[in-house]
């Protein structure tokens, strides 16, 4: 397993850099059920990657034990050079990580800015106010509805808002699970392209759980196949893009 590639958006002048997550060996599962085995993956700085598969392929549970809400069975993570611990999930946002679920992913309770300065609360003062203008300009129906309570939003309006939360945490990682799940597919393209805008003027990096695969490719630069929790197949952005058909695969 490669530890880096060479990327036009990763590199200067040929100079090859660190991988900013590594994952070797993982694995991990729930009551002692082993459901992933030796998964294998990276993420580039600026880079998205795709981990697609099947219901029941150990796509979320990859997630989940990268960042640590599942006790790893075995493997390792590596994060920006340092080695990643199982079960301090809490680190994760002052480290640079954010991580959005696919279900349950705002606080329906609260307003929008309150969720939003939830987001915050691992950035300092004076960042966070930064902060906060950029994601309402960044998303101006955040800004309509910062009175708003998030659980009266349309299902759209709500990914938006748990896109901009997370983005408050000024994150290096965004690892999303299922963003499309439930939503319009002129939805989807909209917050598609709103995430193709994220990695090119802000260069985040994003490790993406996807079903809409035909949609995710638009953005992927790398993407993995998870049949049974093994990786089975890597494949460039390129190659991913130019598949007809994926039922050989899932």
């Amino acid at each position: 397993m490669a530890t880096s590639d060479p990327r036009p958006n990763g590199s200067a002048a040929g100079v090859q850099l660190p991988a900013l997550l590594e994952v070797n060996g993982l694995t991990a599962g729930y009551r002692g059920r082993v459901v992933i085995h030796e998964v294998d993956l990276h993420v580039m700085p600026g880079e998205v990657v795709g981990v697609f598969g099947s219901n029941g392929a150990g796509k979320t549970t990859t997630l989940k034990a990268i960042l640590g809400l599942l006790p790893r069975m075995g493997g390792t993570v590596v994060y920006e050079a340092n080695r990643w611990r199982s079960g301090r999930p809490w680190r994760a946002a002052g480290q640079g990580m954010a991580f959005i679920p696919a279900e349950r992913f705002t606080f329906a309770g609260l307003s929008v800015e309150e969720n939003l300065r939830l987001g915050a609360t691992s950035v300092a003062g004076e960042s966070s106010a930064e902060t906060l203008d950029s994601v309402l300009t960044m998303f101006p129906i955040l800004q309509q509805r910062r009175e708003q309570k998030a659980g009266t939003m349309s299902g759209g309006e709500q990914r938006m808002l748990s896109l901009a939360v997370a983005l408050m945490s000024q994150p290096r990682l965004l690892m999303l699970d299922e963003p499309s799940l439930g939503l319009a597919p002129r939805v989807v393209e909209q917050l598609i392209t709103t995430l193709q805008g994220l990695v090119e003027k802000q260069g985040v990096s994003v490790i993406m759980v996807e079903q809409n695969v035909n949609q995710a490719v638009r953005i992927t630069d790398r993407a993995y196949i998870l049949r049974s929790g093994r990786v089975i197949q890597q494949m460039s952005g390129e190659e991913a893009r130019s598949r007809e058909e994926w039922w050989d695969l899932f």
